[in-house]
């Protein structure tokens, strides 16, 4: 150190260096400290202009460069401060000084003028957000909300949508993600999980304003702005969407979706869902509850009858009075048509759900009046009871036990109700089980066709037959027509073995013609439901066209509902049939609904009187006297008549004495394959 202090001590050396001569100490200081102020000084204006560089939006940016001279001339003098140690160049370093002083007061002076502009003030806020937001004019006229907060949530800017949806107020307000308890305390939490986790949060919150409900989807987004003063800072975005009218438009669809429109009820998809939560509430406690299934008995005929409209208005005021009987904890729902159904919860007794029925068809007791319409309609329904968990676990088994349990009381006579049980259970299974095999009977040769003879109750002499349908199954064995024509009307497979079994009947009736000569007359059995069908008459007629038969051959046998449920359709197309020359007869007469009035109105031909009548008949005086008397006016209405199932010389020698037309039964012959009627028959003719 003492060597280097001593090369200061020629006579050139500066004269400010030589009161160094006897510190040396303090010399190695001044030395350190201003290279070390050089240093630093070099390198502030190399970071000041890398950050200009990098930020062209700072509006200030030229101060800052005059900033960053300032700085690097003060450096320099430092330098040559140093350098004039060895060497006195002072007319550069004077001239240094003379430049920084200059820079300084200019830059001292702008700094005054310019840093009272740069105070944060409420009125200047909107030129702080340009400041920092390249992109403030399309955030200005946004249609959405958008608002900006300090780190304290205090709001720095928002735009004039925020205005419009009563996002802000004013500046400086709280925002609402920032108050817990406007936010809910749940929602806070998640929301600021988030955003301390510096992740944005989306999601929907309503508010409520003066009363009005609104809806908005909230995007809230975590932010690092520059301030002014070139400080960082954390704020806080927020971007609201009005999806009110959205909100309203879904609740109004989810009201469609859950509600009958026509009679304001909760419909199947609500009907389901409470079951589901009833089953998941009584689950593990011993619960139980009930359904009924309520079904109007023969509402499609007053369709028919009266038209929809009418159907419709029916409908409301049968819900009314089903409503008004039932207590306020039950639910009420309309699944389909004419099809309703009550949720019982809790119940206690069969005796209970009886109470109820009670009720409901106490209130169905009177007439149901339209009186815009002149109409009083008498009104029954059918109802089946299911219990949970007895009857089933799940809606779907609870909805088809409490049906099956319904329809049974529509096969036994309507208007009255019926529990479920295991033999109605396994009934409807059977019943599933049928339904799905009639629908290959016809594609596998399953079926076939017999003939019983009817003859003239007199002379005995054969008249005709009677086509039966016989369904033989390669599992099943077997199956009646009694078990297996309801199912097929129920599930529609009616039309297609209809169809079957009039080209068979005719075809054979074809051969009967073509090798025996004897006009023999054969009746074939006509559902409801065919009748029913639009193109009824031309299909059969092209049917028989078909088949080349003479159309006088031909009985077709109806029974009396098809007059109760479409009496007007059902006389149309029997006419229009009968011009044709083909005949009709009664089925089943006697276990129906058909008046003397009635019969004297329908365009049939033949009468043919019940069996049960006719078995009875021996030990039944009534009996004998309504087969008698329907005998008498029939044949006075130039109407034949044939009595069915007549087993026995006793019930044909009763029949003789009333002069019945004809008979048909076993004591005559049984049902015959086509085989056996032509080696019993034709060569008896020959």
């Amino acid at each position: 150190m003492s060597e280097w202090l001593k090369s200061f001590s020629s006579s050139s050396f500066m004269p400010h260096a030589q009161c160094f001569l006897w510190q040396e100490d303090l010399l190695a200081l001044y030395v350190i400290s201003d290279s070390l102020i050089v240093l630093a000084y070099i390198i502030i204006p190399m970071a000041i202009v890398r950050f200009l560089r990098a930020r062209h939006d700072i509006q200030v940016n030229k101060v800052i460069v005059l900033f960053a001279a300032f700085i690097l001339l003060c450096g320099t003098t430092h330098l040559l401060s140093i350098i004039t140690l060895w060497h006195p160049i002072y007319w550069i370093s004077g001239l240094v000084k003379a430049l920084t002083g200059v820079i300084s007061i200019l830059t001292a002076y702008i700094t005054w003028q310019l840093v009272p502009k740069l105070i944060i003030k409420p009125n200047l806020l909107k030129n702080h957000f340009a400041i920092h937001h390249a992109y403030a004019d399309s955030v200005k006229h946004s249609p959405n909300a958008v608002i900006y907060t300090n780190s304290t949530g205090n709001i720095i800017y928002h735009n004039p949508a925020a205005l419009q949806q009563d996002q802000a107020i004013v500046l400086g307000q709280e925002a609402f993600f920032f108050n817990e308890e406007k936010t809910g305390t749940p929602l806070f939490k998640i929301i600021w999980r988030q955003l301390n986790a510096h992740k944005p949060w989306q999601g929907d919150i309503s508010h409520t304003i003066e009363g009005i409900k609104r809806y908005c989807h909230y995007t809230l987004t975590p932010l690092t702005a520059i301030t002014p003063e070139g400080l960082k800072e954390r704020q806080y975005s927020s971007v609201a969407i009005d999806i009110t009218r959205r909100v309203e438009a879904e609740d109004l669809n989810q009201v469609l979706i859950r509600t009958d429109p026509l009679t304001q009820l909760p419909n199947r998809v609500t009907f389901r869902e409470q079951i589901n939560h009833a089953i998941k509430t009584t689950q593990g406690n011993n619960a139980q509850f009930a359904i009924l299934y309520i079904d109007i008995d023969r509402f499609k005929a007053i369709n028919d009858n009266f038209g929809h409209n009418i159907g419709d208005l029916l409908l409301k005021m049968v819900s009314k009075r089903i409503q008004s009987s039932i207590r306020t904890s039950d639910l009420f729902a309309r699944l389909s048509g004419d099809e309703f159904c009550v949720l019982i919860t809790p119940w206690l007794t069969e005796n209970n759900i009886e109470d109820i029925i009670d009720k409901i068809k106490f209130q169905l007791k009177n007439p149901i009046l339209l009186p815009t319409e002149k109409l009083s309609i008498q009104v029954s329904i059918s109802i089946g009871v299911a219990f949970y968990p007895e009857h089933g676990e799940t809606y779907d088994a609870l909805i088809q036990h409490s049906d099956t349990a319904m329809y049974h009381v529509k096969n036994t006579g309507r208007n009255g109700y019926a529990f479920c049980s295991p033999e109605l259970i396994e009934k409807n299974r059977r019943k599933q089980e049928l339904s799905i095999a009639l629908q290959d009977t016809i594609k596998h040769n399953q079926l076939t066709l017999v003939f019983q003879p009817k003859a003239n109750i007199l002379t005995q002499e054969i008249s005709g037959f009677e086509s039966l349908l016989r369904w033989k199954h390669p599992e099943l064995g077997t199956i009646s027509p009694t078990e297996f024509i309801p199912i097929a009307e129920h599930s529609g497979f009616i039309q297609n073995l209809g169809v079957w079994t009039m080209q068979k009947a005719c075809e054979q009736l074809k051969i009967w013609q073509n090798q025996t000569g004897h006009p023999y007359t054969l009746a074939i059995n006509i559902s409801a439901h065919q009748l029913q069908q639009e193109s009824f008459v031309q299909s059969s007629l092209n049917i028989i066209e078909a088949a080349g038969v003479n159309p006088a051959l031909l009985e077709l046998e109806i029974t009396e509902s098809i007059f109760i449920d479409q009496p007007l359709l059902a006389r149309e197309k029997i006419i229009a049939l009968k011009n044709k020359g083909i005949k009709f007869s009664l089925d089943d007469y006697g276990t129906g609904y058909a008046s003397l009035t009635l019969l004297s109105q329908l365009p049939i031909n033949i009468l043919k009187i019940d069996m049960s009548f006719i078995h009875s008949m021996a030990n039944n005086q009534t009996h004998r006297v309504i087969i008698e008397n329907t005998i008498t006016m029939a044949q006075a209405l130039k109407i034949s008549v044939i009595a069915e199932g007549v087993e026995t010389v006793q019930q044909l020698e009763l029949l003789k004495t009333y002069h019945c037309n004809e008979l048909q039964g076993n004591l005559l012959s049984p049902p015959l394959s086509s085989q056996e009627i032509a080696k019993k028959y034709y060569a008896t003719s020959s």
